[in-house]
């Protein structure tokens, strides 16, 4: 510890020593003339939304609607690769709940491509849409729909294995799910407030009256 010690102060005197040498003599030291700070890359805007984003999201969301609406259409049996899949009713509720969200989130990412920077309203539905996304994604690990599956090569007892395995599988991951959830929350809050704090910050002008431009907080 002493050791350590000592060559922390030593550090800091000697470098200390060479800049107050190389401020009194004038020496101009050539790493200096090199940096400009004109030349650093500008500050990320932590609000704007990138456009490839936006268009990735509107990409995935038209692909995985178009296969859920085709291969996951609520019926009695669903057809999935040849093997039959039966659900519960309950799965009628979900798809259609599912479907809302997916036109909404599209919609909200439409915006984003064109207008691409968070509102507060914006990041506020952003917010319930994910959380509603997720309650619903757990629920549905929750409420066991899964009643049973048929193949042309699969006999009954392997079927009810496999339906079995399936069920558990989906219990089993029910609390990552939730894990997932509450972090999309903490993330989707983190953004909300930010945004709402830099509105906030943002001095409030008064309509011009008689060609000068008033200000509530300066009252200039």
């Amino acid at each position: 510890m002493g050791n350590m010690l000592a060559t922390i102060v030593f550090c800091s005197f000697f470098t200390t020593l060479v800049f107050a040498i190389v401020e009194r003599t004038g020496i101009k030291v050539k790493l200096l003339d090199c940096w400009n700070p004109r030349k650093l890359p500008p500050v990320k805007d932590p609000n704007r939304i990138p456009r490839g984003n936006s268009l990735v999201e509107i990409g995935a969301l038209v692909v995985f609607f178009t296969f859920f609406c085709q291969v996951l259409w609520p019926g009695p049996v669903i057809d999935l690769f040849g093997a039959k899949i039966m659900l519960a009713l309950a799965w009628r509720s979900f798809f259609w709940a599912y479907t809302v969200l997916a036109m909404c989130s599209l919609a909200l990412s439409g915006v984003n491509l064109f207008r691409p920077y968070w509102t507060t309203s914006r990041a506020f539905w952003r917010l319930l849409l994910d959380v509603a996304g997720g309650a619903m994604f757990c629920w549905l690990l929750k409420a066991q729909l899964l009643l049973g599956i048929s193949a042309p090569n699969l006999s009954e007892a392997k079927a009810a294995e496999l339906t079995t395995l399936v069920t558990l599988i989906m219990a089993k991951a029910l609390p990552w799910a939730v894990v997932i959830l509450v972090a999309i929350f903490l993330m989707s809050s983190y953004r909300l407030f930010r945004v709402w704090s830099r509105d906030r910050r943002r001095t409030p002008i008064m309509p011009p009256v008689n060609g000068v431009t008033t200000s509530i907080a300066t009252g200039s």
